[in-house]
This record gives C-alpha cells, sequence and structure tokens, in this order.
C-alpha cells in the first residue's frame, strides 16, 4: 500500500516537473481586472449566440493567464490563439447563419484562414476594420506567428526540459519572453474589444459622454470600456473605430435625439420615480415605456404608492419608503393577492396590496396607507380605459390607423399570453 502511495507521489511529481512559475505584472492584471469588470453582452436578438463566443473568449484569456503563471507557457499561447478564432469566428456567424449551421454540425472548413477570406466576401464591417486598423491586425498576426514557435515546439528553448536549467534559460531571456507573452495577451484582448464593438456598436455609443443623457433606455448589451479599449489598441486605432460606418450610424442616430432629465433617466434605468420630481419625468412622458408612463400618471394623481409589481415580479419603485421590510413579493403572495375576491387594500405584512390592471396585465401597488374611495375610483378608471387613449394622451396626438392596428395586435397577444400564462 505505501509503494503505491510513492508511486502516485512520484507520478504527480512529475506532473508539475519542469514548470517555472512567474507573476504577470500589474498592467496586465490591470488589464485582467478592467476585462473582469466589463460587461460583454450583446442585447441584439438576432445576434444573442455572438454572447456565448464572446463568454468563451472572455474565459479563455483568463484561463491563459492562469496557465503561464504556473509555468504552461506553450498552452497559454495556444489559448490566446484560439480567442482569435473564435472572435473571427463570431463576426462571420453574425453575417452569415448558414455558416454557423454548418460550424455547429462540425463541418470542415473552419480554419482560421479561411474564415477571414469568406469575411472579406460577405461583410463590410469586417473589410472596414482591415482597412482601417490594418496596422493593428498585422501586429496581431506577427504576435500570432511569433506565438506558433512556441505552441509547435520550434527550437529546443520551447521545450520543457530545457529551460528547467537556469544556464540554458536565463533571467533575461525569461524576461523577454513574458513580455511578449503579456503583449500578445494585451492585443488578443484588443481584438476581442473590436469585434465585439462590430457586432453591436451601441456598446461604443453607450460609452459616449456626449450621449449618455440621450440613451434613456435599458439596455442589455454593455458598454465598452474606452480606457481598457485605449490601451489594449491605442489611441489612433480607437479613433479610427468611430469612424467606421457601423459606428458613425449608431453615433448620429443617438445624437439626433434630446437630452432627458436625471429624474427620467432613473425611471428607464432603476426603475424608480422620485416624488419630488414628478413634473421632470412628465417633460419626458414620450421617453419613457407606457407602462412607466400609467404609473407616472397614477403617482401624480396623489396616490402614496411605494412600489408596483409587475406580473414578472419585476417591480418599480418610488422615493416612499413601504413599511414592509422586504422589498421583493414571493411569487406564492403574488397569485394569493389574484385569487381573492377584493382588488384594493388586501393588508400584505405592515402594508396593503392593491390589484390594478395596466395596459395588458394585472398589477399590485404597494401602499402604506388605506387607498380612499376617491383614488379607487380614479384606479378603476385608469383599468378600464382604452389603450388607443392612453397612448394618445402620452403622444400628445392621434395615433394613424396603421398605429391603431399594430396596437390592437399587441394588445391581443399580450392578453393571450396572459390568458395562457393563467391556466397553465
Amino acid at each position: 500500500m505505501k509503494h503505491l502511495d510513492e508511486d502516485k507521489m512520484n507520478i504527480y511529481a512529475r506532473k508539475k516537473e519542469d514548470l517555472l512559475s512567474c507573476e504577470l505584472s500589474d498592467e496586465t492584471n490591470w488589464i485582467l481586472s478592467r476585462i473582469d469588470s466589463m460587461c460583454f453582452f450583446t442585447g441584439l436578438l438576432d445576434e444573442s449566440l455572438s454572447n456565448e463566443f464572446l463568454r468563451e473568449s472572455e474565459a479563455l484569456i483568463f484561463k491563459s493567464a492562469g496557465l503561464y503563471e504556473e509555468g504552461y507557457f506553450d498552452c497559454a499561447f495556444y489559448l490566446l490563439r484560439e480567442v482569435e478564432d473564435i472572435v473571427i469566428k463570431s463576426i462571420l456567424f453574425s453575417e452569415d447563419n448558414s455558416e454557423l449551421k454548418k460550424w455547429i454540425k462540425k463541418e470542415d472548413g473552419f480554419t482560421l484562414l479561411e474564415i477571414k477570406r469568406r469575411l472579406s466576401i460577405v461583410s463590410d464591417n469586417y473589410k472596414q476594420i482591415t482597412e482601417k486598423l490594418g496596422g493593428f491586425i498585422g501586429e496581431v498576426k506577427q504576435a500570432r506567428k511569433k506565438a506558433h514557435k512556441f505552441v509547435h515546439k520550434q527550437g529546443v528553448d520551447t521545450f520543457y526540459t530545457w529551460r528547467r536549467f537556469p544556464s540554458n534559460y536565463i533571467a533575461e531571456k525569461k524576461k523577454e519572453e513574458q513580455g511578449f507573452y503579456e503583449e500578445y495577451l494585451k492585443r488578443t484582448v484588443g481584438l476581442m474589444l473590436i469585434v465585439y464593438m462590430a457586432i453591436d456598436p451601441l456598446s461604443l455609443a453607450l460609452s459616449d459622454k456626449n450621449l449618455c443623457m440621450k440613451i434613456h433606455e435599458d439596455y442589455i448589451t454593455g458598454p465598452i470600456d474606452v480606457e481598457l479599449v485605449k490601451k489594449c489598441i491605442g489611441v489612433k486605432n480607437f479613433n479610427n473605430i468611430k469612424k467606421l460606418d457601423i459606428h458613425k450610424d449608431a453615433y448620429n442616430y443617438y445624437a439626433s435625439r434630446e437630452e432627458v432629465s436625471v429624474a427620467t433617466m432613473n425611471v428607464t434605468k432603476a426603475y424608480r420615480f422620485h416624488m419630488d420630481e414628478l413634473d421632470d419625468i412628465w417633460k419626458d412622458k414620450q421617453k419613457i415605456c407606457t407602462f412607466a408612463f400609467q404609473f407616472l400618471r397614477i403617482l401624480r394623481r396623489g396616490l402614496k404608492i411605494s412600489r408596483l409589481f409587475s406580473r414578472d415580479l419585476t417591480y418599480w419603485h418610488t422615493s416612499i419608503e413601504s413599511t414592509n421590510v422586504v422589498c421583493g413579493l414571493p411569487a406564492y403572495e403574488y397569485e394569493r393577492h389574484f385569487s381573492e375576491v377584493e382588488k384594493y387594500n388586501l393588508v400584505h405584512e405592515k402594508a396593503f396590496v392593491s390589484r390594478i390592471w395596466i395596459i395588458s396585465e394585472y398589477c399590485l401597488l404597494e401602499h402604506n396607507e388605506v387607498l380612499s374611495d376617491e383614488e379607487i375610483s380614479f384606479l378603476e378608471e385608469i383599468s378600464s380605459e382604452d389603450q388607443i387613449k392612453l397612448f394618445e394622451e402620452q403622444n400628445d396626438r392621434k395615433l394613424t390607423q396603421e398605429e391603431i392596428n399594430l396596437l390592437e395586435e399587441i394588445t391581443a397577444m399580450c392578453v393571450k399570453e396572459y390568458e395562457d400564462k393563467k391556466r397553465s
């Protein structure tokens, strides 16, 4: 038994043999920290699969850094090479869905060279990137070629067994190689950032200080980290990115808008209504969704509502602090309030809830005080209000027949979805 334990120990030692560990520089760790805090996510429905490629690319960068520090230098270089492969594929698949189907079936023909050849045919975005950022793309290519020497073991200095001897692998040589690895990692991160911005130009627009008060929607897409981009590709290349057609179009679209107030931004992005800012929000009423507009009307009428819960348990809150400690509403509590005959002033812990129909679904209003008969009458009026009238009041104009037809179609779909959920 002891002999077996010794064998296991010997095998474990051989697994860790010849590994020269190190620590990456503060600059590289800063880059990794910024990647970790960034949201690589596009909210475009037709590009949703790109999120899988972005997540994998991000994971490979961290794994590569970890492997290099542990001494698995060749594997670390290979993972960075894989990142380039994956992000370039994501551009191709965003342009041509048929290529994605072939890739999923594991068909041949997906070498990096072949993918770039196809992209140069089908993707105007890719062609613009190679034209405007040709110098940076060339640097990535040269770094990849040099990294291949380590991956494919060209030269004895790429052998684990050779590097173990200090006389062979001197400190200066080790420092030079680590410097190259960290530079290659930085360029690879830069390439990933470029591809992310190409797939979803909104990510760059969201980071522009001149547009921050004009993009009031709560987009799922994450803003790009401008400082990280500049660090990884350089200021000149970053400025060239902004000259690409896809980014100019996105910028011009939002730049043409009017700014909204901070109070309105709190509504659209934080789902919060401050009771002292209702008039400011009302000035931007056309900028908020119809659901929020209806809630705004309720608050402006003087009803002291602390929270509004929608069917999916998403909640909007106001500056009125609820007497209930728990801010959420469990699903079973939500459904229980729907099954009750009474709709208003239902006791919920230390507060009350009232059921109201908004747009196309029932919602619950949480309030600390009992609603008066007059307030209940207003909520009844809100619940039964014609949707076309509601939209016209929000937009201060009559709807066209085409808009009316679309509205009726959407409302019917929402009602059907609600009824289906209720039956299930």
